[in-house]
């Protein structure tokens, strides 16, 4: 006999609305900085403290783009002190770095060099820094 866990999965993207004073329940909230924002200040749709997990994809991006970090930045600040804090770049750069320290004080980086094989991977190898 199995068991099969139901986990729910809410997109926080520019488009997807709800009426005030919605609560979203799902286990998994993927959003872009900007409209999560909206969700956890204006709207209120869920708890940013109740977040066991917090990712930022794209952090080299996010850089790049004027307001993406102090978004990200002001979600970070109301996160639980336990909340687990992920950040993917496909660059790390000095700005990169900085904004990641900020985000992350004292991480663990997990890197990919181009140039040697895993398998599975074409032309990258992964190592803890």
């Amino acid at each position: 006999m199995s068991c099969r866990t139901q986990i729910k999965l809410e997109q926080a993207v520019r488009g997807k609305r709800y009426p005030r004073g919605h609560q979203i329940t799902a286990h998994i909230v993927i959003g872009t900085p900007g409209t999560t924002v909206d969700w956890v200040f204006k709207l209120k749709f869920f708890d940013p403290t109740k977040l066991k997990v917090f990712v930022l994809d794209e952090a080299d991006v996010m850089v790049s783009q004027q307001g993406h970090q102090e978004q990200s930045i002001r979600i970070k600040k109301q996160l639980s002190p336990t909340c687990q804090c992920l950040l993917f770049s496909a660059t790390y750069e000095d700005d990169v770095m900085r904004f990641a320290q900020t985000v992350i004080p004292d991480p663990i980086l997990i890197k990919a060099e181009t140039g040697r094989a895993v398998a599975g991977y074409d032309q990258a190898v992964l190592r803890y820094v």
